[in-house]
């Protein structure tokens, strides 16, 4: 009974153990009784001898078919059937189809794909697929398969082929980018978020996005909003620099403006006065009535501020050397309206007018040379970069340059017929002319000239000047002009409209006058 009782004790935990008799005492009997494994595919009891697609690529509509051959080392009865999920087993497809001899098929649509795991993306995107197959025997063999998911370069959004911008599905706000539903606009291939202004520094907060307004452009703002010091918006949505009009005591129109610096500034037109400046352009003071035909006064050129002339019709030439408290009539070069006046100093100092006249004075005014032009043309405009390096413009294109000090005069190929008012460089050889029809003229070395677009063709362009080749500006019958490609693209001025801008000086960047019609005298700032 002890023997007995003590055999007891002993195999009961064993039994309780192993699950078998007391021999599982032994271990080794204990080892050989555990479950095998499950059979290691390599040693191929399933096997996938071909897993593919019938397309490459699936678009929106279409249906994809996902085909495999699977066999079985102990017979095809011993398949099961297979399943098509996620590489991760999250999501599942569905079963394959069985056919004959180990063939599996399974059918997928594009809307099916959405509904299984959304399509978003924005030029293309690939999905990878695990396929896996059983056996009776509940032993699994996997492949994988790749499919790319594209909308032809557009993007898709929850499950729509949709081109970049457009209303996603079902919003009326939200727009379809890279693959994503935003609020916002579509300007330039990138979405820009509500109220975010033009990052170009030229247009800054004149343009901005707002999808109530256009989801597919910049917006502009009211023109006239500031958008700087000295600063406003204008037609087109550039911040550009802002004109002020200063209040002057006639309504007589100005034909020309020049200073000899900040604050000694010049303007004369129609009557016999002169208007000077001496406040950076703030207040306005008529200088005494100067001798001469009273008639318009078409230029005014000095050689510094005690030194100053003025030219217009019926050849007047008059000089003032105490800033306009007495001006002196000086001999007439010609009996021809004169239309311009530039000297390189006040002993060299060309004029031009009616009929190609030119004429030098190297006495200060006090005597004149007639020049030989070569033109019957009306000339009407004269600058040069130097005493050696000097032209003219006038009418049906006419462009003339001397480099002997106007010994001689070479007629350049302007390849335009219009009138030309107006000739200044901006910058080492870098010349602009303008005149009728929007006529805008750039030269590179004085010789060939090259019309450049402009965009406002239904006026005459009347004056340039600029302090360097990106900071050009032009007055037209309208407003100002301001370029900063060479005349690649123009950007109006945020001036107030007034009949006429005849002409433009200023003594830099920041410090730039335009006088017209009506006694119109514009300053920035």
């Amino acid at each position: 009974m002890k023997r007995t009782l003590v055999g007891m004790l002993v195999c009961v935990p064993l039994l309780l153990a192993a699950g078998y008799g007391c021999e599982g005492t032994n271990p080794a009997a204990v080892d050989m009784m555990t479950p095998a494994p499950s059979p290691d595919l390599a040693q191929g009891v399933l096997k996938i001898l071909s897993l593919g697609t019938n397309v490459n690529s699936l678009t929106m509509g279409g249906t994809v078919r996902v085909t495999a051959v699977v066999t079985h080392t102990d017979g095809l009865q011993k398949l099961l059937g297979g399943q098509l999920n996620s590489v991760d087993g999250t999501t599942k497809y569905g079963a394959f189809v069985a056919g004959a001899g180990g063939a599996y098929s399974l059918d997928l649509t594009w809307d099916q794909l959405h509904q299984a795991q959304a399509i978003s993306f924005d030029k293309m995107a690939t999905r990878s697929f695990t396929a896996e197959f059983f056996d009776v025997d509940g032993n699994k063999v996997s492949g994988t398969v790749d499919l790319a998911l594209t909308c032809n370069g557009d993007p898709a959004c929850g499950g729509k082929c949709l081109k970049a911008g457009t209303l996603c599905a079902g919003s009326s706000t939200q727009i379809c980018v890279a693959g994503s539903c935003s609020d916002g606009c579509y300007i330039g291939g990138m979405l820009q978020t509500p109220n975010m202004t033009n990052p170009d520094p030229t247009f800054g907060s004149c343009q901005k996005c707002d999808p109530a307004l256009s989801r597919t452009a910049w917006s502009t703002a009211t023109t006239g909003t500031s958008c700087g010091a000295s600063m406003a918006c204008v037609t087109g949505g550039a911040c550009s620099k802002m004109f002020s009009k200063a209040t002057v005591g006639t309504t007589s129109d100005f034909q020309d403006i020049w200073g000899s610096g900040a604050n000694d500034v010049w303007v004369v037109g129609v009557s016999s006065s002169a208007f000077r400046s001496v406040d950076g352009g703030k207040t306005w003071t008529p200088t005494t009535v100067y001798a001469g035909a009273a008639a318009t006064r078409y230029a005014v050129w000095g050689s510094a501020a005690n030194n100053v002339f003025v030219v217009g019709a019926g050849g007047t030439v008059v000089q003032t050397s105490n800033g306009g408290v007495n001006w002196t009539v000086l001999a007439n070069p010609t009996a021809q309206t004169l239309y311009g006046i530039w000297g390189s100093a006040g002993n060299d100092i060309y004029v031009v007018g009616g009929n190609g006249v030119m004429a030098r004075s190297t006495t200060g005014g006090i005597t004149w040379t007639g020049l030989t032009s070569g033109t019957t043309s009306i000339l009407r405009g004269v600058w040069g970069s130097a005493a050696n390096n000097v032209f003219a413009v006038g009418d049906t294109g006419t462009i003339l340059q001397s480099t002997n000090n106007g010994a001689t005069w070479v007629k350049a190929q302007s390849n335009v017929t219009n009138n030309l008012y107006a000739i200044r460089g901006v910058a080492a050889n870098d010349y602009y002319a303008v005149g009728t029809s929007g006529t805008v003229l750039r030269s590179t070395n004085g010789t060939t000239w090259t019309k450049l677009n402009f965009p406002d063709t239904a006026y005459t362009v009347y004056d340039v000047w600029g302090t360097a080749a990106n900071d050009v500006y032009v007055s037209t019958g309208i407003t100002i002009y301001h370029t900063k490609d060479s005349g690649q693209s123009w950007q109006r001025m945020s001036t107030s409209s007034a009949p006429y801008y005849y002409g433009l000086w200023g003594s830099g960047a920041n410090d730039i006058y335009s006088v017209g019609s009506s006694g119109s005298i514009y300053h920035h700032p």
